[in-house]
């Protein structure tokens, strides 16, 4: 087992700390070599109740979907940080792959990427029950039938709740309570406010800010490591391609999609 993963499963919390401290060069060092999927611990949760995006039959199923939520700490002990999705939407994000739980085969392509960016969502909205907003890694995906039958239909029922990306770190820091962990405690106190579900990275005593990361893919999942990662629904200003047709049809067409976006 790799030193990342053995300080998540180490019972005792304070001991789990001093190893991270003890070992962080070479647990940040295995971090940004690999790829970052979902799994990991359970972590207490404050989720309010899932709403499901359930799709009107027949609309375009073109979905905005959170992939990533900022300030939340996962079941990886892991803080994506504001800021820290900045450089990969305006680059590789554009074209990474839209999957099903993160199987990196012809496969597992479940629909197209329509485009990303990160906008600032309200956190109740995302299911977590507190005031305030956070930056978000987001999606438009336009879920395809002919890819996957199975998972196409589950985004029309509502039964696809929770999404995650596949990811690498490019900048990531180790923060702990411990002030003789000098530069441990240092990111600690510069980064302990920015954590939405504060309470979990206290009783840790430790956690992984990430600073900056590339997206490689995103997926439908049943669990996400990041479980605040919904369908935010309809995409916004996104306008369907259709063949010519009369003005008649296209009024009519036209109006079947606007009810579509309520």
């Amino acid at each position: 087992m790799e030193l990342k993963e053995l300080i998540a499963f180490k019972e005792d919390k304070k001991e789990a700390r001093k190893f991270a401290s003890a070992n962080r060069k070479a647990i940040l060092s295995q971090k940004k070599m690999g790829i970052k999927h979902g799994g990991g611990l359970i972590l207490p949760t404050n989720a309010t109740q899932t709403q499901k995006a359930k799709m009107q039959e027949g609309s375009s199923l073109v979905l905005d979907v959170v992939g990533n939520s900022c300030g939340f700490m996962d079941s990886h002990l892991d803080v994506s940080l504001k800021g820290s999705f900045t450089r990969t939407v305006n680059g590789g994000a554009k074209n990474a792959r839209f999957l099903e739980d993160h199987k990196q085969l012809v496969c597992g392509i479940i629909g197209t990427n329509k485009g990303v960016r990160v906008e600032e969502i309200s956190i109740r909205q995302l299911g977590y029950d507190k005031d305030g907003s956070t930056e978000c890694f987001i999606m438009t995906v336009e879920p395809k039938e002919k890819y996957n039958k199975s998972t196409y239909y589950k985004y029309q029922d509502g039964e696809i709740k929770e999404h995650s990306i596949g990811l690498m770190y490019d900048k990531i820091t180790l923060a702990v309570n411990d002030p003789y962990d000098k530069e441990g405690y240092e990111d600690w106190q510069k980064y302990i406010g920015q954590v939405i579900n504060r309470e979990v990275a206290e009783d840790y005593g430790f956690f992984f800010p990430v600073i900056e990361q590339k997206v490689l893919e995103m997926s439908a999942v049943v669990f996400g490591s990041n479980e605040y990662t919904p369908i935010l629904g309809a995409a916004k200003n996104f306008i369907p391609i259709v063949e010519p047709k009369s003005s008649n049809e296209k009024s009519k067409d036209f109006y079947e999609y606007l009810k579509s976006l309520k």
